[in-house]
Order: structure tokens, then C-alpha cells, then sequence
């Protein structure tokens, strides 16, 4: 899927082909056929203020990746930091935080102190929500009964609500986002303590791309994604989709 913002500003030639996925709410999302979310807001600031245009394109986050690594694209949001990113990645600036927490019923809460809190519980996850490997032995040894299933479907949320679970793994925003999509966001709490600490997810550029000047693009586009969140334009933006702890 393809997603084009254009400025008036921008020059001929000064324009980002970048890729994200579609299905982490309340950052990247499609709602009534439109990419939205805060991430693509400040994106599109930051193309705004920067005086380029930018192309999105949506796929898989593991093709993404692979995209990154031949070049195939200029550039994808929200990547966090890793030793073998750094091979074909050219860091800018911070676009928002991940972390893990847990979501519960109202009168089932529990304090989340780390992985042994789940023990003997019936947690739900999306399938691509990585935890640690102490979480994958606990389930691999029956610590944790887990159950996986597609977040866009709203599938845990629903089931938590049923009874049919304990606990919800992901992100905070991303599950209230869908719970009060369903309306039963006063019916559930984020649990107090995190499964996995706050990790800084960036937009990067790929060191393989056809685009010219790469030093000089990753420059500005640090120096304005700090701006804005210096400015309190990020944080603005996320207040917009209900998220206030960025």
C-alpha cells in the first residue's frame, strides 16, 4: 500500500521513499483507507518543516528490514537500534518509545514485576510481539499458558473482557486504543510496573539506497525531529491520540 504527502516547499528531486507497517495503532494505522497515527504525523511535520516530500509505502516489518538492507528504500519508521541495524541503517532522529506492559480487568489487577508475575496465568500477545527468552522458556515449560492470535483484530482485548484471559501483553497506547474502539476501555487497566522498559524507536536511513547526500539528510533530519520534540510539537501530536507519558 502506498501513502504519498507532498509539500509545496519541496524542491524537485528532494523527496524520501520510506516504509513503515500499518497495524500498530496508535502510531502507524489505516482508518477509512488513509495512513494515519502519531508517527505518520510527525513524519509528515517533519517533511513539512524540512521542505521535502515523502512517499510511504506499507509492508510487513520483516520486509521492511530486508528492503532497508538491499536499498530498495531511502528510509522506514520506527526502528530501534541494534548491532546489525548498523550495518545497513544511518540513524536520525527518535519518533516515539516502545514498551511492554500488561493490560487487566477493573478488580483483576496485579503489580507486573517482571516475567514471574504472568506465572500460572493465561496471557495473550500478538504473534510478532517479542518478550524476552526468559517469557518464551516460561511458556516453553508451561510457567505461562499463552495464547497468540492478530492485535489488529481486537482478539485479546475481546477475550480479556470475556474472561477467557488474564492479561494482555503490548503496548499501552495500542491497547487502550482498541479498547476503547470496542468501548470497554473503562472496563480495563494498565497494570502498574513494565514487562519491558521504554526502548527509543527511530527513523533511519538506509546506508544502500540510491540517495544522494546521505551524511547531510541524516543531519537535518536529526536536527528537526529534535527540534520538534524540544518545541513540544511531538508531544502535542501524541496528546492528539491520547498518549501523554512520551
Amino acid at each position: 500500500m502506498i501513502f504519498f504527502q507532498a509539500f509545496p516547499a519541496a524542491a524537485e528531486g528532494d523527496s524520501l521513499l520510506l516504509a513503515s507497517v500499518n497495524n500498530i495503532p496508535p502510531y502507524v494505522y489505516v482508518e477509512d483507507g488513509e495512513l494515519t497515527g502519531i508517527s505518520v504525523d510527525i513524519i509528515n511535520e517533519l517533511a513539512h518543516r524540512g521542505g521535502f516530500s515523502v512517499e510511504i509505502e506499507t509492508f510487513p516489518w520483516a520486509r521492511v528490514m530486508l528492503l532497508l538492507e538491499k536499498g530498495q528504500i531511502d528510509g522506514a519508521f520506527s526502528a530501534y537500534e541494534t548491532e546489525k541495524r548498523k550495518a545497513f541503517c544511518l540513524y536520525t532522529g527518535r519518533v516515539h518509545y516502545d514498551e511492554l506492559r500488561i493490560a487487566t480487568r477493573k478488580g483483576g489487577m496485579f503489580v507486573c514485576a517482571g516475567v514471574k508475575s504472568l506465572y500460572g496465568k493465561v496471557v495473550g500477545k500478538g504473534r510478532n510481539v517479542y518478550v524476552s527468552e526468559e517469557f518464551n522458556e516460561a511458556v516453553s515449560k508451561g510457567k505461562i499458558i499463552l495464547e497468540e492470535t492478530d492485535d489488529m483484530k481486537m482478539t485479546n482485548i475481546k477475550k480479556l473482557i470475556a474472561g477467557r484471559l488474564d492479561a494482555v501483553i503490548g503496548s499501552p497506547a495500542a491497547m487502550m486504543h482498541y479498547a476503547k474502539k470496542l468501548g470497554v476501555d473503562k472496563k480495563i487497566v494498565i497494570a502498574p510496573g513494565a514487562l519491558k522498559e521504554k526502548i527509543p524507536a527511530y527513523l533511519v536511513l538506509s546506508k544502500h539506497s540510491p540517495l544522494q547526500h546521505k551524511s547531510e539528510w541524516q543531519a537535518k533530519l536529526t536536527r528537526i525531529i529534535n527540534g520538534m520534540w524540544e518545541d513540544g510539537t511531538v508531544q502535542t501530536i501524541n496528546a492528539r491520540y491520547g498518549v501523554t507519558d512520551e
